[in-house]
């Protein structure tokens, strides 16, 4: 078992840093566990079910025994396909010669097959045998998908100058974006979801973002057609300059969006696959006033502009592996040493914007309500782009332990169809990211913008880093650590709000 954090200053490298997982008295496995075991669910398997043989064969005596046949693979091409069209069975083998059933014939490389031979779900049988009689055998499945579906997608709210951002997720590993309106064809019957980014307009310190409306989730039925809206509505934004002698133009942009209030369920929903006790029980949260939230972490260039070093664990200057790129998150700080009186990084980023900062607006970090409503973008799926029961589309939307390559990287950098609905860039994965709040137990009560308990020992972390696995990404998952704990798998974002709470 590993053991607590030590005291506040300590080093660790990032391969041994356990991370804030320790703290989540309830997690079901190690992080790095659920990347092996889950591998083949995610392999995408949908093709075909193989079952393979070898027979024996040979002579006696000084006879040469004649070598078994040998089946090395047997697929479909295409699967599931619709019905019209035609696919490809693909066979290679040695050691003889092969037949496919249902009429197709003799097998060298591959066949194309008619589906007017196939039902819904048609099972071949490739049979090789050799000249001495040896026979092996293997299936394969395809599926007819029936008759292709339509999905009419309609963008609005948008002004002409400015296309939207919406990508569509389907079976068979089926992925779409579209910047307008559009109607898709030939798609296979089954469910879709449609994920919205938010996206930014305008120059200067006042701008205009268009935050979309939530994921979607709709059935395309064989042969039928289906239509979905997605609405975009305007809010304002802000973007600050914060000054930096080592800047190329002399500043470094923070750039917010403003994220309207509202009400949400927050936590777990029942039953919710790879959940932890402490997301439960799921409660009703109003926040009461709109707040501006950073669309990206906090850089190592913002870090730096504030506070004249680069504390960062993946910098040259750090002594880690990763070169000086000051995009990256800032990590390796503690909560302490954001909110300190005199010396924190949130007193000098408000000295810094005094001049500039609307009236009764001030930086700080975001409560654990406010970070989650954030996150889920007006969702109630585990992830604000779906349940991704897989973790198949995790990757387009996350910096984790299996696709990272065991580093950060440079905010936003999964692109701008990585943005969710509120237009936040790495909600999900990359590093942590500390709350105001102390950690403690959720209750069943309705709140308004709550702020946690009044004390405790640790801070609320959330949204999974670089160095954790999937489950750790879910909008609802939750961790902790202590106030002076640092590790290379945290960092921030800051929010712009009523100076309360």
């Amino acid at each position: 078992m590993t053991s607590q954090p030590s005291a506040a200053g300590s080093q660790r490298r990032p391969e041994s840093l356990p991370g804030p997982w320790w703290h989540v008295a309830s997690a079901r496995k190690l992080p790095g566990l659920n990347v092996v075991t889950k591998a083949g669910a995610r392999a995408g398997i949908l093709l075909l079910s193989l079952l393979l043989g070898c027979g024996g064969g040979g002579g006696g005596g000084t006879v040469q025994p004649i070598p078994p046949p040998l089946i090395t693979s047997f697929t479909a091409a295409k699967s599931p396909i619709t019905q019209g069209t035609s696919t490809t069975l693909l066979a290679l083998f040695t050691g003889g010669t092969g037949t496919i059933n249902a009429g197709v014939g003799l097998v060298s490389s591959g066949v194309a097959v008619s589906t007017g031979t196939l039902t819904s779900s048609t099972t071949f049988t490739l049979t090789v045998t050799n000249s001495a009689g040896t026979a092996v055998a293997t299936t394969t499945t395809v599926v007819v998908n029936g008759l292709p579906g339509t999905l009419g997608i309609t963008l609005t709210g948008l002004p002409q100058d400015l296309n939207g951002l919406v990508k569509v997720f389907g079976p068979v590993g089926y992925v779409h974006s579209t910047v307008a309106s559009e109607t898709l064809t030939g798609l296979v019957a089954g469910t879709y979801a449609l994920v919205p980014s938010g996206l930014w307009s305008g120059v200067g310190q006042t701008g205009q973002a268009y935050l979309a409306s939530g994921a979607q989730s709709l059935v395309v039925p064989a042969g039928g057609t289906t239509s979905a809206t997605i609405t975009y509505a305007a809010t304002p934004s802000l973007t600050f300059q914060l000054a930096d002698a080592s800047s190329p133009t002399g500043t470094i942009g923070l750039k917010l969006n403003f994220i309207p209030a509202g009400a949400f369920l927050m936590g777990a929903q029942p039953g919710e696959q790879d959940s932890a006790d402490v997301e439960f029980p799921q409660h009703p949260v109003t926040l009461s006033s709109g707040f501006y939230v950073a669309a990206n972490l906090t850089t190592q260039a913002q870090w730096k502009a504030l506070m004249g070093t680069n504390p960062a664990w993946f910098s040259l200057g750090s002594g880690g592996a990763a070169t000086d790129d000051f995009t990256r998150p800032v990590e390796f700080v503690s909560w302490n040493d954001l909110t300190a009186a005199s010396t924190g990084f949130l007193t000098k980023l408000n000295a810094a914007t005094a001049a500039t900062r609307p009236a009764g607006l001030a930086f700080r970090l975001p409560t654990e309500a406010e970070w989650e409503y954030a996150c889920r973008a007006g969702t109630t799926t585990r992830f604000f782009w779906g349940d991704d029961p897989t973790y198949t589309t995790l990757n387009q939307y996350a910096w984790w332990s299996g696709d990272s390559g065991a580093t950060t990287h440079p905010v936003g950098s999964l692109g701008a169809g990585s943005a969710n609905p509120f237009g936040l860039f790495d909600m999900t994965g990359n590093v942590w990211e500390w709350c105001g709040d102390w950690y403690g137990p959720y209750t069943t009560a309705t709140a308004t913008d709550p702020t946690g308990p009044a004390t405790g020992s640790y801070h609320v972390v959330r949204g999974g880093s670089w160095f954790h696995g999937d489950t750790f990404c879910r909008s609802a998952n939750r961790s902790y650590s202590g106030p002076d704990d640092r590790f290379s798998s945290i960092g921030f974002r800051v929010v712009l709000a009523q100076t309360g709470p």
